[in-house]
């Protein structure tokens, strides 16, 4: 480095005094150009140009033949390209007027990105006219010159130039290449016109020459980009005509069995999309299905075409080429079915998808494609979702989905699969107007999906929840249906309770609610159980008065002879308020008074046996009227309400010959009248005439 630090300040003094010696010009301008080379391969362009553009200005009189005059300017445009080509630009074209005459593939790529710069159409057509001066031209250096002027937009000026290159002498392989370039403009202007008798020349051209097949696969590569980007413009028929023509290109070279199928495979494709479906039928009857292996986009093609034309031989046609471990199956049949729904053949589609579910689910690992079939059976039922059948049918499809899911396979299944079957099955169990059991049976169904995903566990919790109450609801609507099918409903709103719990360990209100529920269930279902669920949550201290209050009135509603159960529950709701450091009497008072009616039905229309138990509380009632001052402001009508009920027992004992027992009731009622204060008197005196004559003179 430092030795070519040293070679430029030499070279620097040296300009200075060269000038007095002009028979060592010619040597000056040669060792700057050898020094110059060196900066260049170091990276010191400044020094290099520096050097190169001292030996021009030496000697402008040198002639311009001069090989070293030539090789600096040529240097020397290279390096104004390398280093700052929008800058020196003008300065190249400049040098470019001195070596017109001596243009090579070297340098003409930095003389043509100059004039390119420039913005100067004149200087770009001289810069391309000193092309035609360069012998041997090359394949590579037209497609080079090309793909700059496309580039930057002058297309027509490109085909100006292969235009008059087609003045000189090609091989026929070279003249297909000069076609491909020409087609790729025509293409990009939109000369169809042209591009057309292009590719009719490069047939002819093929037809009676051999090509390889890389030159012709660079022809067809470029035609069926145009094609392709014609499809997706949803130029269809204009995609069927370059197809067309590329066909009959083919058909003349070696690349007729690999592209064949694949032309006849994207005309069946816009047939398709234009509703054309007998062309589309026609077509792909030419196309043969591959002897090895699959091709997913036939298969694709093969069901598309069958749910149209509803022919079932083709459907199992694909089925038989639907292979069994290639993934791109699975895209195919989403999109098989996405087309077929918007086609409207729902009721086909759903008999072909069953047949293919039963394919694909007797295929190891093919895991995701019965997934993908499942869902697609249950978009079929959703438009149907009003009727039971399809309801039926959703949920049967669901089920399989979740075999699939639960059984061992390759790989893991999609989360987006699952998530979707969750979110349907949430939507319907949400649907308006459906039966309570349908509810019940898509929120479980939820829920099976849900435990099968690493997301959040909330949802998870609320949909048990929801599951557990709509099994109640659909246990309380339907309790004629038959005993395995309500016992089988009771069986999964204990296992969705089970669960609840797991997931909800501290938070003592579900845990309290999931109680309930278990309570009721089990009520329901006439389950001896539900006593044991009752103690649990008497021990239970986050379970509240209201808790227990709603289990009375559940075992209330279902039947009165749940009266041990329901005066149980008040009992304990009872305890929970006494323990409250300011207890609200009036609801005790409530709650007692509940208990004795309970009680006082159950003696009356279920069970005699009862009698000492009512008699007991109503003896522990009065206590409380008469010791605790909490109790003082027992209502006037509950008291009377009592009184009446133990007179009455008390009558009914005694018309039944049990003197004993009816003088306890009636001593009771006596008492509680005592208790009526100012409305003692209206029933005072035909009370104690009528206990006189019933008891003689036995005291109270």
């Amino acid at each position: 480095m430092n030795r070519l630090d040293e070679s430029f300040h030499e070279m620097q003094q040296l300009k200075e005094k060269i000038s007095d010696f002009c028979n060592y010009h010619e040597y000056f301008i040669r060792l700057s150009y050898n020094v110059s080379l060196k900066l260049y391969k170091n990276h010191q362009y400044e020094h290099a140009i520096f050097l190169l553009e001292s030996a021009l200005h030496i000697e402008r009189n040198e002639k311009q033949c001069n090989p070293d005059n030539v090789a600096v300017l040529k240097l020397l445009i290279h390096l104004y390209m390398k280093q700052d080509p929008e800058d020196k630009s003008q300065k190249c074209l400049k040098l470019l007027d001195t070596i017109k005459e001596n243009v090579t593939s070297f340098n003409f790529p930095f003389l043509l990105k100059a004039a390119l710069l420039s913005n100067n159409q004149n200087a770009i057509k001289d810069t391309l006219n000193s092309f035609f001066q360069i012998d041997n031209l090359s394949i590579p250096d037209i497609a080079n010159v090309i793909r700059q002027l496309k580039e930057n937009e002058y297309d027509k000026l490109a085909l100006e130039f292969l235009w008059k290159l087609k003045e000189r002498k090609f091989e026929r392989e070279e003249k297909l290449n000069l076609i491909n370039l020409e087609l790729r403009i025509c293409f990009k202007i939109d000369n169809l016109e042209r591009a057309s008798i292009l590719i009719e020349d490069a047939t002819k051209l093929v037809k009676f020459q051999k090509v390889t097949q890389g030159q012709s696969n660079s022809v067809f590569k470029t035609v069926i980009t145009f094609a392709d980007s014609l499809f997706k413009r949803k130029c269809f028929m204009q995609c069927v005509t370059w197809c067309k023509k590329l066909l009959k290109f083919i058909e003349m070279t070696k690349m007729r069995d690999l592209g064949l199928n694949y032309l006849l495979q994207k005309i069946c494709l816009c047939y398709l999309e234009i509703n054309e479906r007998q062309l589309a039928k026609e077509t792909f009857a030419r196309i043969e299905w591959p002897s090895s292996g699959i091709d997913s986009i036939q298969v694709y093609l093969a069901l598309r075409i069958a749910i149209m034309c509803e022919d079932e031989n083709l459907v199992d046609e694909a089925l038989q080429n639907i292979g069994n471990d290639n993934p791109s199956v699975d895209k195919v049949l989403q999109a098989s079915c996405q087309k077929a729904f918007a086609a409207g053949k729902t009721t086909f589609i759903s008999k072909i998808l069953e047949q293919m579910l039963l394919k694909c689910g007797a295929i190891e690992g093919r895991k995701f494609s019965c997934l993908t079939l499942a869902q697609s059976l249950v978009k079929v039922n959703l438009a149907n979702a009003e009727t039971e059948e399809a309801l039926e049918k959703i949920l049967v499809y669901m089920r399989k989905a979740l075999e699939v899911i639960d059984s061992p396979s390759h790989g893991d299944t999609s989360q987006v699969m699952t998530e979707w079957f969750s979110r349907v099955a949430w939507n319907m169990a949400l649907r308006p107007g459906i039966k309570v059991r349908y509810v019940f049976e898509f929120f479980d169904m939820c829920c099976r999906f849900l435990e099968k995903m690493n997301g959040s566990p909330t949802r998870l919790k609320n949909t048990l929840i929801f599951t557990v109450a709509a099994g109640i609801q659909t246990l309380r609507e339907e309790s004629e249906s038959e005993d395995e099918e309500r016992h089988n409903t009771a069986k999964r709103i204990f296992a969705a309770i089970v669960k609840g719990r797991d997931l909800e360990k501290d938070n003592y209100d579900i845990i309290s609610l999931l109680y309930i529920y278990e309570f009721e269930t089990r009520i329901l279902m006439e389950d001896s159980l539900s006593e044991e669920i009752l103690k649990k949550m008497l021990q239970a201290p986050f379970v509240d008065e209201k808790a227990l209050q709603t289990v009375a009135s559940i075992a209330y509603e279902q039947s009165s002879k749940h009266y041990r159960l329901i005066t149980l529950a008040l009992e304990g709701s009872i305890n929970r308020i006494a323990e409250k450091s300011f207890a609200d009497y009036v609801q005790v008072i409530q709650l007692q008074h509940s208990i004795l009616q309970v009680l006082f039905y159950a003696q009356e229309y279920i069970t005699p046996s009862v009698e000492e138990e009512t008699l007991h509380k109503c003896k522990n009632i009065y206590k409380m009227i008469k010791e605790d001052d909490d109790f003082q402001e027992y209502p006037k009508t509950k008291i009377l309400w009592l009184m009446t009920k133990c007179w009455n027992w008390g009558v009914n004992m005694l018309a039944a010959g049990n003197t004993a027992m009816s003088y306890e009731w009636c001593t009771m009622a006596m008492k509680f009248l005592d208790e009526l204060k100012d409305l003692k008197y209206l029933h005072e005196e035909k009370l104690q005439a009528l206990y006189s004559s019933y008891f003689g003179s036995q005291t109270m």
